[in-house]
């Protein structure tokens, strides 16, 4: 069956707004993809940053919570990369 819509016909039963909408939420999408990945790196850097001023104030905190700190600093830091991250970086540096 063919739709028509403001002159436009369509083979697959869809209407250009159908297709319109579609396209637009997939933009959408991605841009609030960008926008999270963004806020997670952001993140991951001023908690990062966090860890280090308390290591550079020893002795302000316990040791216990100054051990604990140093530990997560040395996890943070060892993380293997996540291949999918890297391929994005790769694509938007393009």
């Amino acid at each position: 069956m063919f739709v028509l819509l403001n002159g436009f016909i369509n083979a697959n039963n869809e209407t250009l707004g159908d297709n319109l909408g579609v396209n637009y939420k997939l933009i959408k999408n991605e841009e609030l993809k960008r926008a999270l990945q963004e806020m997670n790196y952001t993140n991951f850097f001023n908690r990062l940053n966090f860890l280090f001023k308390v290591v550079d104030n020893l002795d302000k905190f316990s040791k216990e919570f100054a051990e604990n700190c140093v530990k997560e600093i040395e996890e943070l830091m060892s993380l293997p990369i996540n291949k999918e991250v890297a391929e994005n970086d790769n694509k938007e540096s393009e």
